[in-house]
């Protein structure tokens, strides 16, 4: 299991792929991050395809793919806008020597966002984070899932479902292995929830979540 200042580059070695609309696989971010830390590739390749699974590349899909690397066969995912076509991909292309800036931990862990009561504000990717102290509250573990359901005026609600009971069109996460969900920038303009002054968080006694503005 990669460490937090580990997946933070990795988030950000992806947010700077998809800002650009660029074709990758896994291990194309494995070399990027290689050339600031060692990494396994492994860990790489579980956070990437987490990531997708999460939402946190809208408008991304995964395709496998065969090419050539170096004159050897190689077959992976390729993870792409839904516009393009996967035939396009160039792995010579996908891992450029110089890599994009990102901030990386020198030592300890990254300093976590000052928090007040009932209050979790936005990261930069814009994603709110409703923290493990809440999910545990909930009873929502590592591998559930749970739906999130608009409310009249902005806002939602969240409560755990089977994640054989949700359809396309409806707007569900799973609990990470840390305990957290992570709720997009794009599902919060969707519900109409206004982070700027922060959330509240309350529940009741049937199992679910409710977030509101401030």
């Amino acid at each position: 299991m990669c460490n937090a200042a580990t997946r933070k580059l990795i988030e950000d070695v992806v947010e700077n792929l998809v800002m650009g609309s660029e074709m990758f696989t896994a291990f194309d971010v494995t070399q990027r991050i290689r050339k600031v830390e060692n990494v396994y590739h492994s860990e790489v390749r579980n956070e990437v395809h987490k990531l997708l699974s999460m939402g946190d590349m809208p408008g991304y899909i995964k395709q496998m793919h065969s090419f050539t690397v170096n004159g050897s066969p190689v077959r992976a995912f390729v993870f792409l806008p839904d516009t393009l076509d996967v035939m396009d991909y160039d792995p010579d292309h996908a891992a450029p020597n110089v890599i994009t800036p990102v901030t990386v931990a020198t030592s300890g862990a990254p300093t976590p966002p000052k928090l007040g009561p009932n209050m979790d504000p936005t990261d930069k990717r814009g994603r709110l984070c409703i923290p493990c102290s809440w999910t545990r509250k909930m009873n929502w573990r590592p591998g559930d899932w749970v739906l999130i359901n608009a409310v009249p005026g902005g806002g939602m609600d969240i409560f755990q479902v089977t994640r054989s009971s949700c359809n396309s069109l409806d707007t569900f996460y799973q609990v990470d292995r840390d305990g957290n969900v992570r709720i997009s920038a794009s599902t919060l303009k969707k519900f109409s929830l206004d982070t700027s002054n922060g959330v509240t968080f309350d529940t009741n006694y049937s199992g679910m979540l409710f977030v509101r503005s401030k």
